[in-house]
């Protein structure tokens, strides 16, 4: 069986390293941080990032007892520059469950199957560097850090009385902004207690459309001011965090996963999803990927882009098509007056319910 380092312990790095051991195989897994540790991000949990967690043994039941509290999500919200409102019931449950519980599940469970998880720095991930001769495979997985960032999220914890506001706690909300025509505002549940709930809400943007008067930091000034349920959650909170910044490394039209001997995951090969900045189901899916291409002696290369690269690139297809705001005002309107499919597909690819290619199925030109 062939020894392993995996550089990055975070979702993708403990996913792939829990294939692995379960496989078989010796795996070193490096990570700078201990566990739990907290990662920035917006929390939301996929039902397609779920059904990854459940392969290594944290399905629902088994993140209720772990993550007691955490919010369970039923329905999807999608919000039009013109204030429109699409809502959809999922057709499986998501979850929101906070970084610092999430990744301490995923590395525990990746230890239990028989990774050595070691904390130490690691600088550079270069596979003729003599610190990594002994491994038969190099994985790098270090997140966006690992190379340069294309975009960029903010966001912050804001809690506030259940009767407060009329925000479902079961409802994840994505925002599209007419000033921000790339770039979305979210408002998402992360649980509660019996007077109580949390949110996360943030906000997301490209790299190259930041500039001056119009940088993440005000466009989540604006996010909290002007939309109305953002708004209502800030105005009404007993307790909030300072929001913090992070990079997001999208995905591109063509990813090079496999980069002179080291094979990339997740963030560190910049999978997160090109429309929404979603990471956290893609890079569990790569790592079990990655593993599955170890096991079996095929090109990591290859295995990406049969099975992620084409829904990488229907997610830019239709982030194109809306990137306009009178698109996104159209794309909402049409979600109120078509067919209950298109309603249903739509918020299942943006919302991580069902793949993009279900939602091009229905237009025989993609």
């Amino acid at each position: 069986m062939s020894r392993v380092a995996i550089v990055g312990a975070g979702p993708a790095g403990a996913a792939a390293g829990w294939h692995l051991a379960r496989r078989g195989h010796r795996v070193t897994l490096i990570d700078r941080a201990l566990f739990p540790r907290d990662k920035t991000c917006g929390d939301w949990l996929t039902p397609l990032a779920l059904r990854e967690l459940a392969t290594l043994g944290l399905d629902g039941a088994a993140l209720t007892r772990a993550a007691p509290g955490h919010a369970l999500i039923q329905s999807s919200a999608l919000l039009s520059p013109d204030g429109r409102r699409s809502e959809q019931r999922l057709a499986r449950p998501g979850r929101c469950v906070r970084r610092a519980q999430l990744d301490a599940l995923v590395v525990a469970q990746a230890v239990a199957a028989g990774c050595v998880l070691e904390q130490r720095m690691v600088r550079q991930v270069v596979r003729d560097d003599p610190a990594w001769a002994a491994f038969d495979h190099l994985v790098d997985a270090r997140g966006a850090g690992a190379g340069p960032p294309n975009a960029v999220g903010l966001r912050g914890y804001w809690t506030v009385p259940r009767l407060a506001v009329s925000a479902p706690a079961d409802q994840v909300a994505i925002c599209a902004d007419a000033r921000w025509r790339r770039g979305y505002g979210w408002v998402f549940p992360v649980g509660g207690d019996a007077d109580t709930l949390s949110f996360n809400i943030g906000v997301g943007l490209w790299k190259q459309d930041s500039r001056d008067g119009a940088t993440v930091h005000d466009f989540l000034e604006h996010f909290l001011a002007r939309h109305p349920l953002a708004r209502a959650v800030c105005v009404n909170a007993v307790a909030s965090t300072r929001p913090v910044g992070y990079p997001v490394m999208l995905g591109g039209w063509r990813n090079r996963v496999e980069r002179g001997g080291v094979l990339c995951v997740g963030d560190a090969a910049g999978l997160a999803d090109p429309l929404t900045g979603d990471g956290i189901g893609n890079a569990l899916t790569s790592g079990r990927l990655v593993a599955e291409a170890i096991d079996t002696g095929a090109r990591w290369q290859g295995r990406f882009d049969a099975e992620l690269a084409p829904e990488l690139r229907r997610a830019h297809l239709l982030r194109r098509m809306l990137t306009a705001t009178v698109a996104k005002n159209l794309a909402t309107t049409a979600l109120d007056i078509g067919p209950a499919a298109l309603r249903e597909r739509l918020h299942g690819a943006v919302f991580g319910a069902s793949h993009y290619r279900a939602l091009f199925s229905l237009f025989p030109l993609f």
